[in-house]
C-alpha cells in the first residue's frame, strides 16, 4: 500500500486554453472545462521545492524535509484544504502568504503537466530580472511552456492580481503562455484555475533550449535537495552546453564528475543504479537524495529521456524510495535496516545563515529546536500557544530558560531592530541585526543575533558557551 496521500482540487480551465484541433495536449481533449483531479503530496513538495529553492551559491544543506514541513499545514481530508486560520493566528499573516505562494507554485506545476504533459527534465524557474512569469519548461511535444503562478487564500485578492499576472507572463517568449490562480480553502476545497490562450508559435533552436533547460533544471533540484556539488556540475553542464571556452570551467566540470562517480553511495533499484548521499532525519530514519547515474556523463545527459512515469520502490516493510520520472531518487531508510559502521550526520548539521534566510518560520523553530537537543537542552515546544510571549522552555542541569525567536525574512536581515518585547524571555534568538544599544539595555536576557548564529551554524556546540557565559 502507498504510503503517499493523494488529495483531490478542483481545476477550472479557461475554455480558450481548450484547442480541438490541435489534439496533441490532455487540454485539447477536454470537454468540460471543471473537473477534479489527484495531486500527489511527494510530487507538490518536489515541485515546490524545484521552483522556489535558491538558485545562487547553493549549500550542502538539503531543504526536502523543509517543504515536508508544508504537509503539516494541509487538513487531513481526501480534499485539499488548508488550515489557514491556525497559520494565521499562531505563524502571522507573512508567513500565511509565504504558504500560500509556496502551494500556489507548486500546484501550478502539477497542473500544468496535467493539461501539457511537461518534460520535467526542463523544469525551472525563471531567473531574469523585473516582471516576468515564475516557470518554464518544455511540454512533451517540444514546446516551450511558461506559467505565471499566484497562489491566496482569498478570492478578491487573487482575482485582483490577475492583470499583473497577464503582463508577466507575456514578458518571456514562447510558445504557449499560461496564467495559474490557485485559491487556498479552509473547509471546501481548493480551486485552481488555467486562463489566458496560447501565443503565437516561438521560432527557436527547440534541441539546444531543451538541453539547456534540463540542465538548469537539475542544477536548481540539487540546490533544493542539497547537493552543491551536484547543482555546481549542472551548471558547468549549462556553459558547456553554450559551448564555453573557459577552461577553468571545464576543468571544474570534469573534477566534480570523478569526486561524485567516486564518493557518493549508490542504490540500485529496478536494473538503474543511483547515486547521492545519506543523512540522517531523526534517530529513526536516514533520507537517500540521488540521481540517476547516465545523467551524471555529457553524453548520458544529453542522451537521456524522462522515464514513462514516477515509480514508487518498496524493498522491505520499513523502508521506501521515490523516483521521480527526471531520474531523482528520495528515499526514507530506517536507522535499524542500516547495518554500515559509519556515522550518518543529521541534516541540520549542514545548516548556514544563508539557509535560514532562506527558512520559513517553521522551519527556524524546528532548527533552533535541534540545536538545542544538541548541546543537551530538553525542550518544550509551545507551537500551539504563542500567546505565552516566547517559543520554547529549555532546560538542562536544574536549570530552566523562556526563549522567544524572531525570524526576519532575508530582504530585511540587515535591518537593525531598536525594540523587542524580551521582558518575559530569557534568551532571544533572531537571524536579524541588534544595535549594542539594546543589548545592553537588555543585560538580563540572552541574545543571540546575526553575528552569534553565524558562527554557532558552523560549530553548534558554541550555542551552550554562549548560554553559559551569562
Amino acid at each position: 500500500m502507498s504510503r503517499v496521500k493523494n488529495y483531490n482540487i478542483l481545476v477550472k480551465v479557461d475554455t480558450n486554453l481548450i484547442n480541438p484541433t490541435r489534439v496533441r495536449y490532455p487540454v485539447d481533449l477536454l470537454t468540460n472545462s471543471e473537473f477534479t483531479i489527484q495531486i500527489n503530496q511527494f510530487k507538490l513538495i518536489y515541485a515546490i521545492g524545484s521552483i522556489q529553492s535558491r538558485r545562487f551559491n547553493p549549500s550542502n544543506r538539503q531543504k526536502f524535509t523543509d517543504k515536508e514541513d508544508l504537509i503539516e499545514k494541509i487538513k487531513d481530508d481526501n480534499d485539499f484544504k488548508v488550515e489557514i486560520d491556525r497559520i494565521r493566528n499562531l505563524l502571522g499573516s507573512e508567513t500565511l502568504g509565504k504558504i500560500s505562494e509556496d502551494f500556489g507554485v507548486g500546484i501550478a506545476v502539477l497542473v500544468a503537466d496535467y493539461l501539457y504533459n511537461i518534460d520535467l527534465t526542463t523544469l525551472h524557474r525563471i531567473t531574469e530580472h523585473g516582471k516576468r512569469p515564475d516557470i518554464k519548461c518544455m511540454t512533451s511535444y517540444g514546446e516551450e511552456l511558461v506559467v505565471e503562478s499566484k497562489g491566496y487564500t482569498n478570492y478578491n485578492n487573487l482575482r485582483g492580481q490577475l492583470s499583473n499576472a497577464q503582463i508577466q507572463k507575456r514578458s518571456i517568449s514562447s510558445d504557449i503562455h499560461t496564467v495559474s490562480l490557485t485559491l487556498l480553502n479552509q473547509d471546501s476545497i481548493s480551486t485552481n484555475e488555467f486562463i489566458d490562450p496560447p501565443s503565437q508559435p516561438n521560432e527557436k533552436n527547440k534541441e539546444l533550449i531543451i538541453k539547456i533547460q534540463k540542465a538548469k533544471h537539475y542544477s536548481a533540484v540539487f540546490s533544493f535537495i542539497g547537493q552543491s556539488e551536484l547543482s555546481k556540475y549542472f551548471s558547468f553542464m549549462k556553459n558547456r552546453l553554450e559551448e564555453t571556452e573557459d577552461v577553468n570551467i571545464l576543468n571544474k566540470k570534469e573534477s566534480l564528475y570523478r569526486k561524485i562517480k567516486k564518493d557518493y553511495r549508490e542504490y540500485s533499484i529496478d536494473g538503474r543504479i543511483y547515486k547521492g548521499t545519506l543523512e540522517r532525519i531523526n534517530d529513526e530514519k536516514l533520507i537517500f537524495l540521488g540521481i540517476d547515474q547516465n545523467l551524471l556523463s555529457y553524453e548520458g545527459f544529453y542522451n537521456f529521456q524522462e522515464y514513462h512515469s514516477d515509480f514508487e520502490h518498496y524493498p522491505n516493510e520499513q523502508d521506501f524510495f521515490y523516483v521521480y520520472r527526471d531520474g531523482i531518487c528520495v528515499g526514507e531508510i530506517s536507522s535499524d535496516n542500516f547495518s554500515e559502521d559509519i556515522e550518518i550526520h543529521h541534516f541540520q548539521k549542514k545548516t548556514r545563515i544563508s539557509d535560514i534566510d532562506d527558512m520559513n518560520i517553521i522551519s527556524f523553530e524546528k532548527y533552533i529546536e535541534f540545536l538545542f537537543v544538541e548541546n543537551g537542552y530538553s525542550v518544550n515546544n509551545l507551537k500551539n500557544n504563542y500567546d505565552k510571549g516566547y517559543d520554547f522552555e529549555i532546560s538542562k542541569n536544574n536549570k530552566s530558560y523562556k526563549v522567544q525567536i524572531k525570524k526576519v525574512s532575508s530582504v530585511n536581515k540587515t535591518n537593525k531592530f531598536y525594540s523587542y518585547d524580551m521582558s518575559i524571555a530569557d534568551i532571544l534568538i533572531t537571524n536579524g541585526i541588534i544595535e549594542q544599544p539594546i543589548k545592553s539595555r537588555r543585560d538580563n536576557t540572552i541574545i543571540i543575533d546575526r553575528e552569534h548564529l553565524m558562527e554557532i551554524c558552523k560549530k553548534n556546540s558554541l550555542l551552550e558557551s554562549i548560554i553559559a557565559s551569562k
